[in-house]
């Protein structure tokens, strides 16, 4: 709804048992010319969409971005990205919030706070969006304990000697 040049666009979205909504405002005479957008993603299934995540991965969050450009050796944007009960595969996100920037190729993490299974997480960095361009970032981790990264690198099923068989417990 509007004019051609700060068009107002909207949807909800049913995303394979997942839901986005979807509100932002693009300039239709030039597309690409300008972009503000602000997504609500709940339950959204992100492995059903990439092939890269793994099974399991699943997003509860917002993204909002606010730029030009659709190319990405082009683009000047700027977005926040917000996860909370989350998952990555078997690893859960506890809370992510991320301010970003992408200008000539290069994303700028200005921040990144987040928790993972427990492990604190922050960090900040460039990193190229395309080849050659590189980069570099800086991560903090910080745990009292890795049990929280156990699904990780072991999987959800907890195996106590007191639940195996007499067969399985003699091996």
């Amino acid at each position: 709804m509007g004019r051609l040049r700060d068009l107002q666009v909207s949807g909800d979205f049913e995303a394979e048992g997942g839901r986005i909504t979807l509100d932002g405002v693009v300039d239709m005479r030039r597309f690409g010319s300008f972009y503000r957008f602000d997504a609500v993603a709940e339950s959204v299934p992100l492995d059903r969409f990439s092939a890269r995540l793994p099974a399991g991965s699943l997003w509860n969050g917002s993204l909002s971005i606010e730029g030009r450009g659709i190319r990405v050796d082009s683009m000047d944007a700027a977005a926040t990205l917000f996860a909370s009960r989350s998952r990555i595969g078997a690893l859960h996100v506890d809370t992510v919030t991320a301010h970003l920037r992408a200008s000539a190729g290069i994303i700028t993490v200005d921040s990144l706070d987040a928790i993972f299974g427990g492990v604190v997480v922050s960090g900040d960095g460039r990193l190229g969006m395309a080849a050659p361009l590189d980069g570099e970032a800086m991560l903090t981790f910080s745990t009292d304990s890795l049990g929280g990264l156990r699904p990780l690198l072991l999987g959800d099923t907890v195996i106590a000697k007191d639940t195996l068989s007499v067969l399985e417990s003699a091996r």
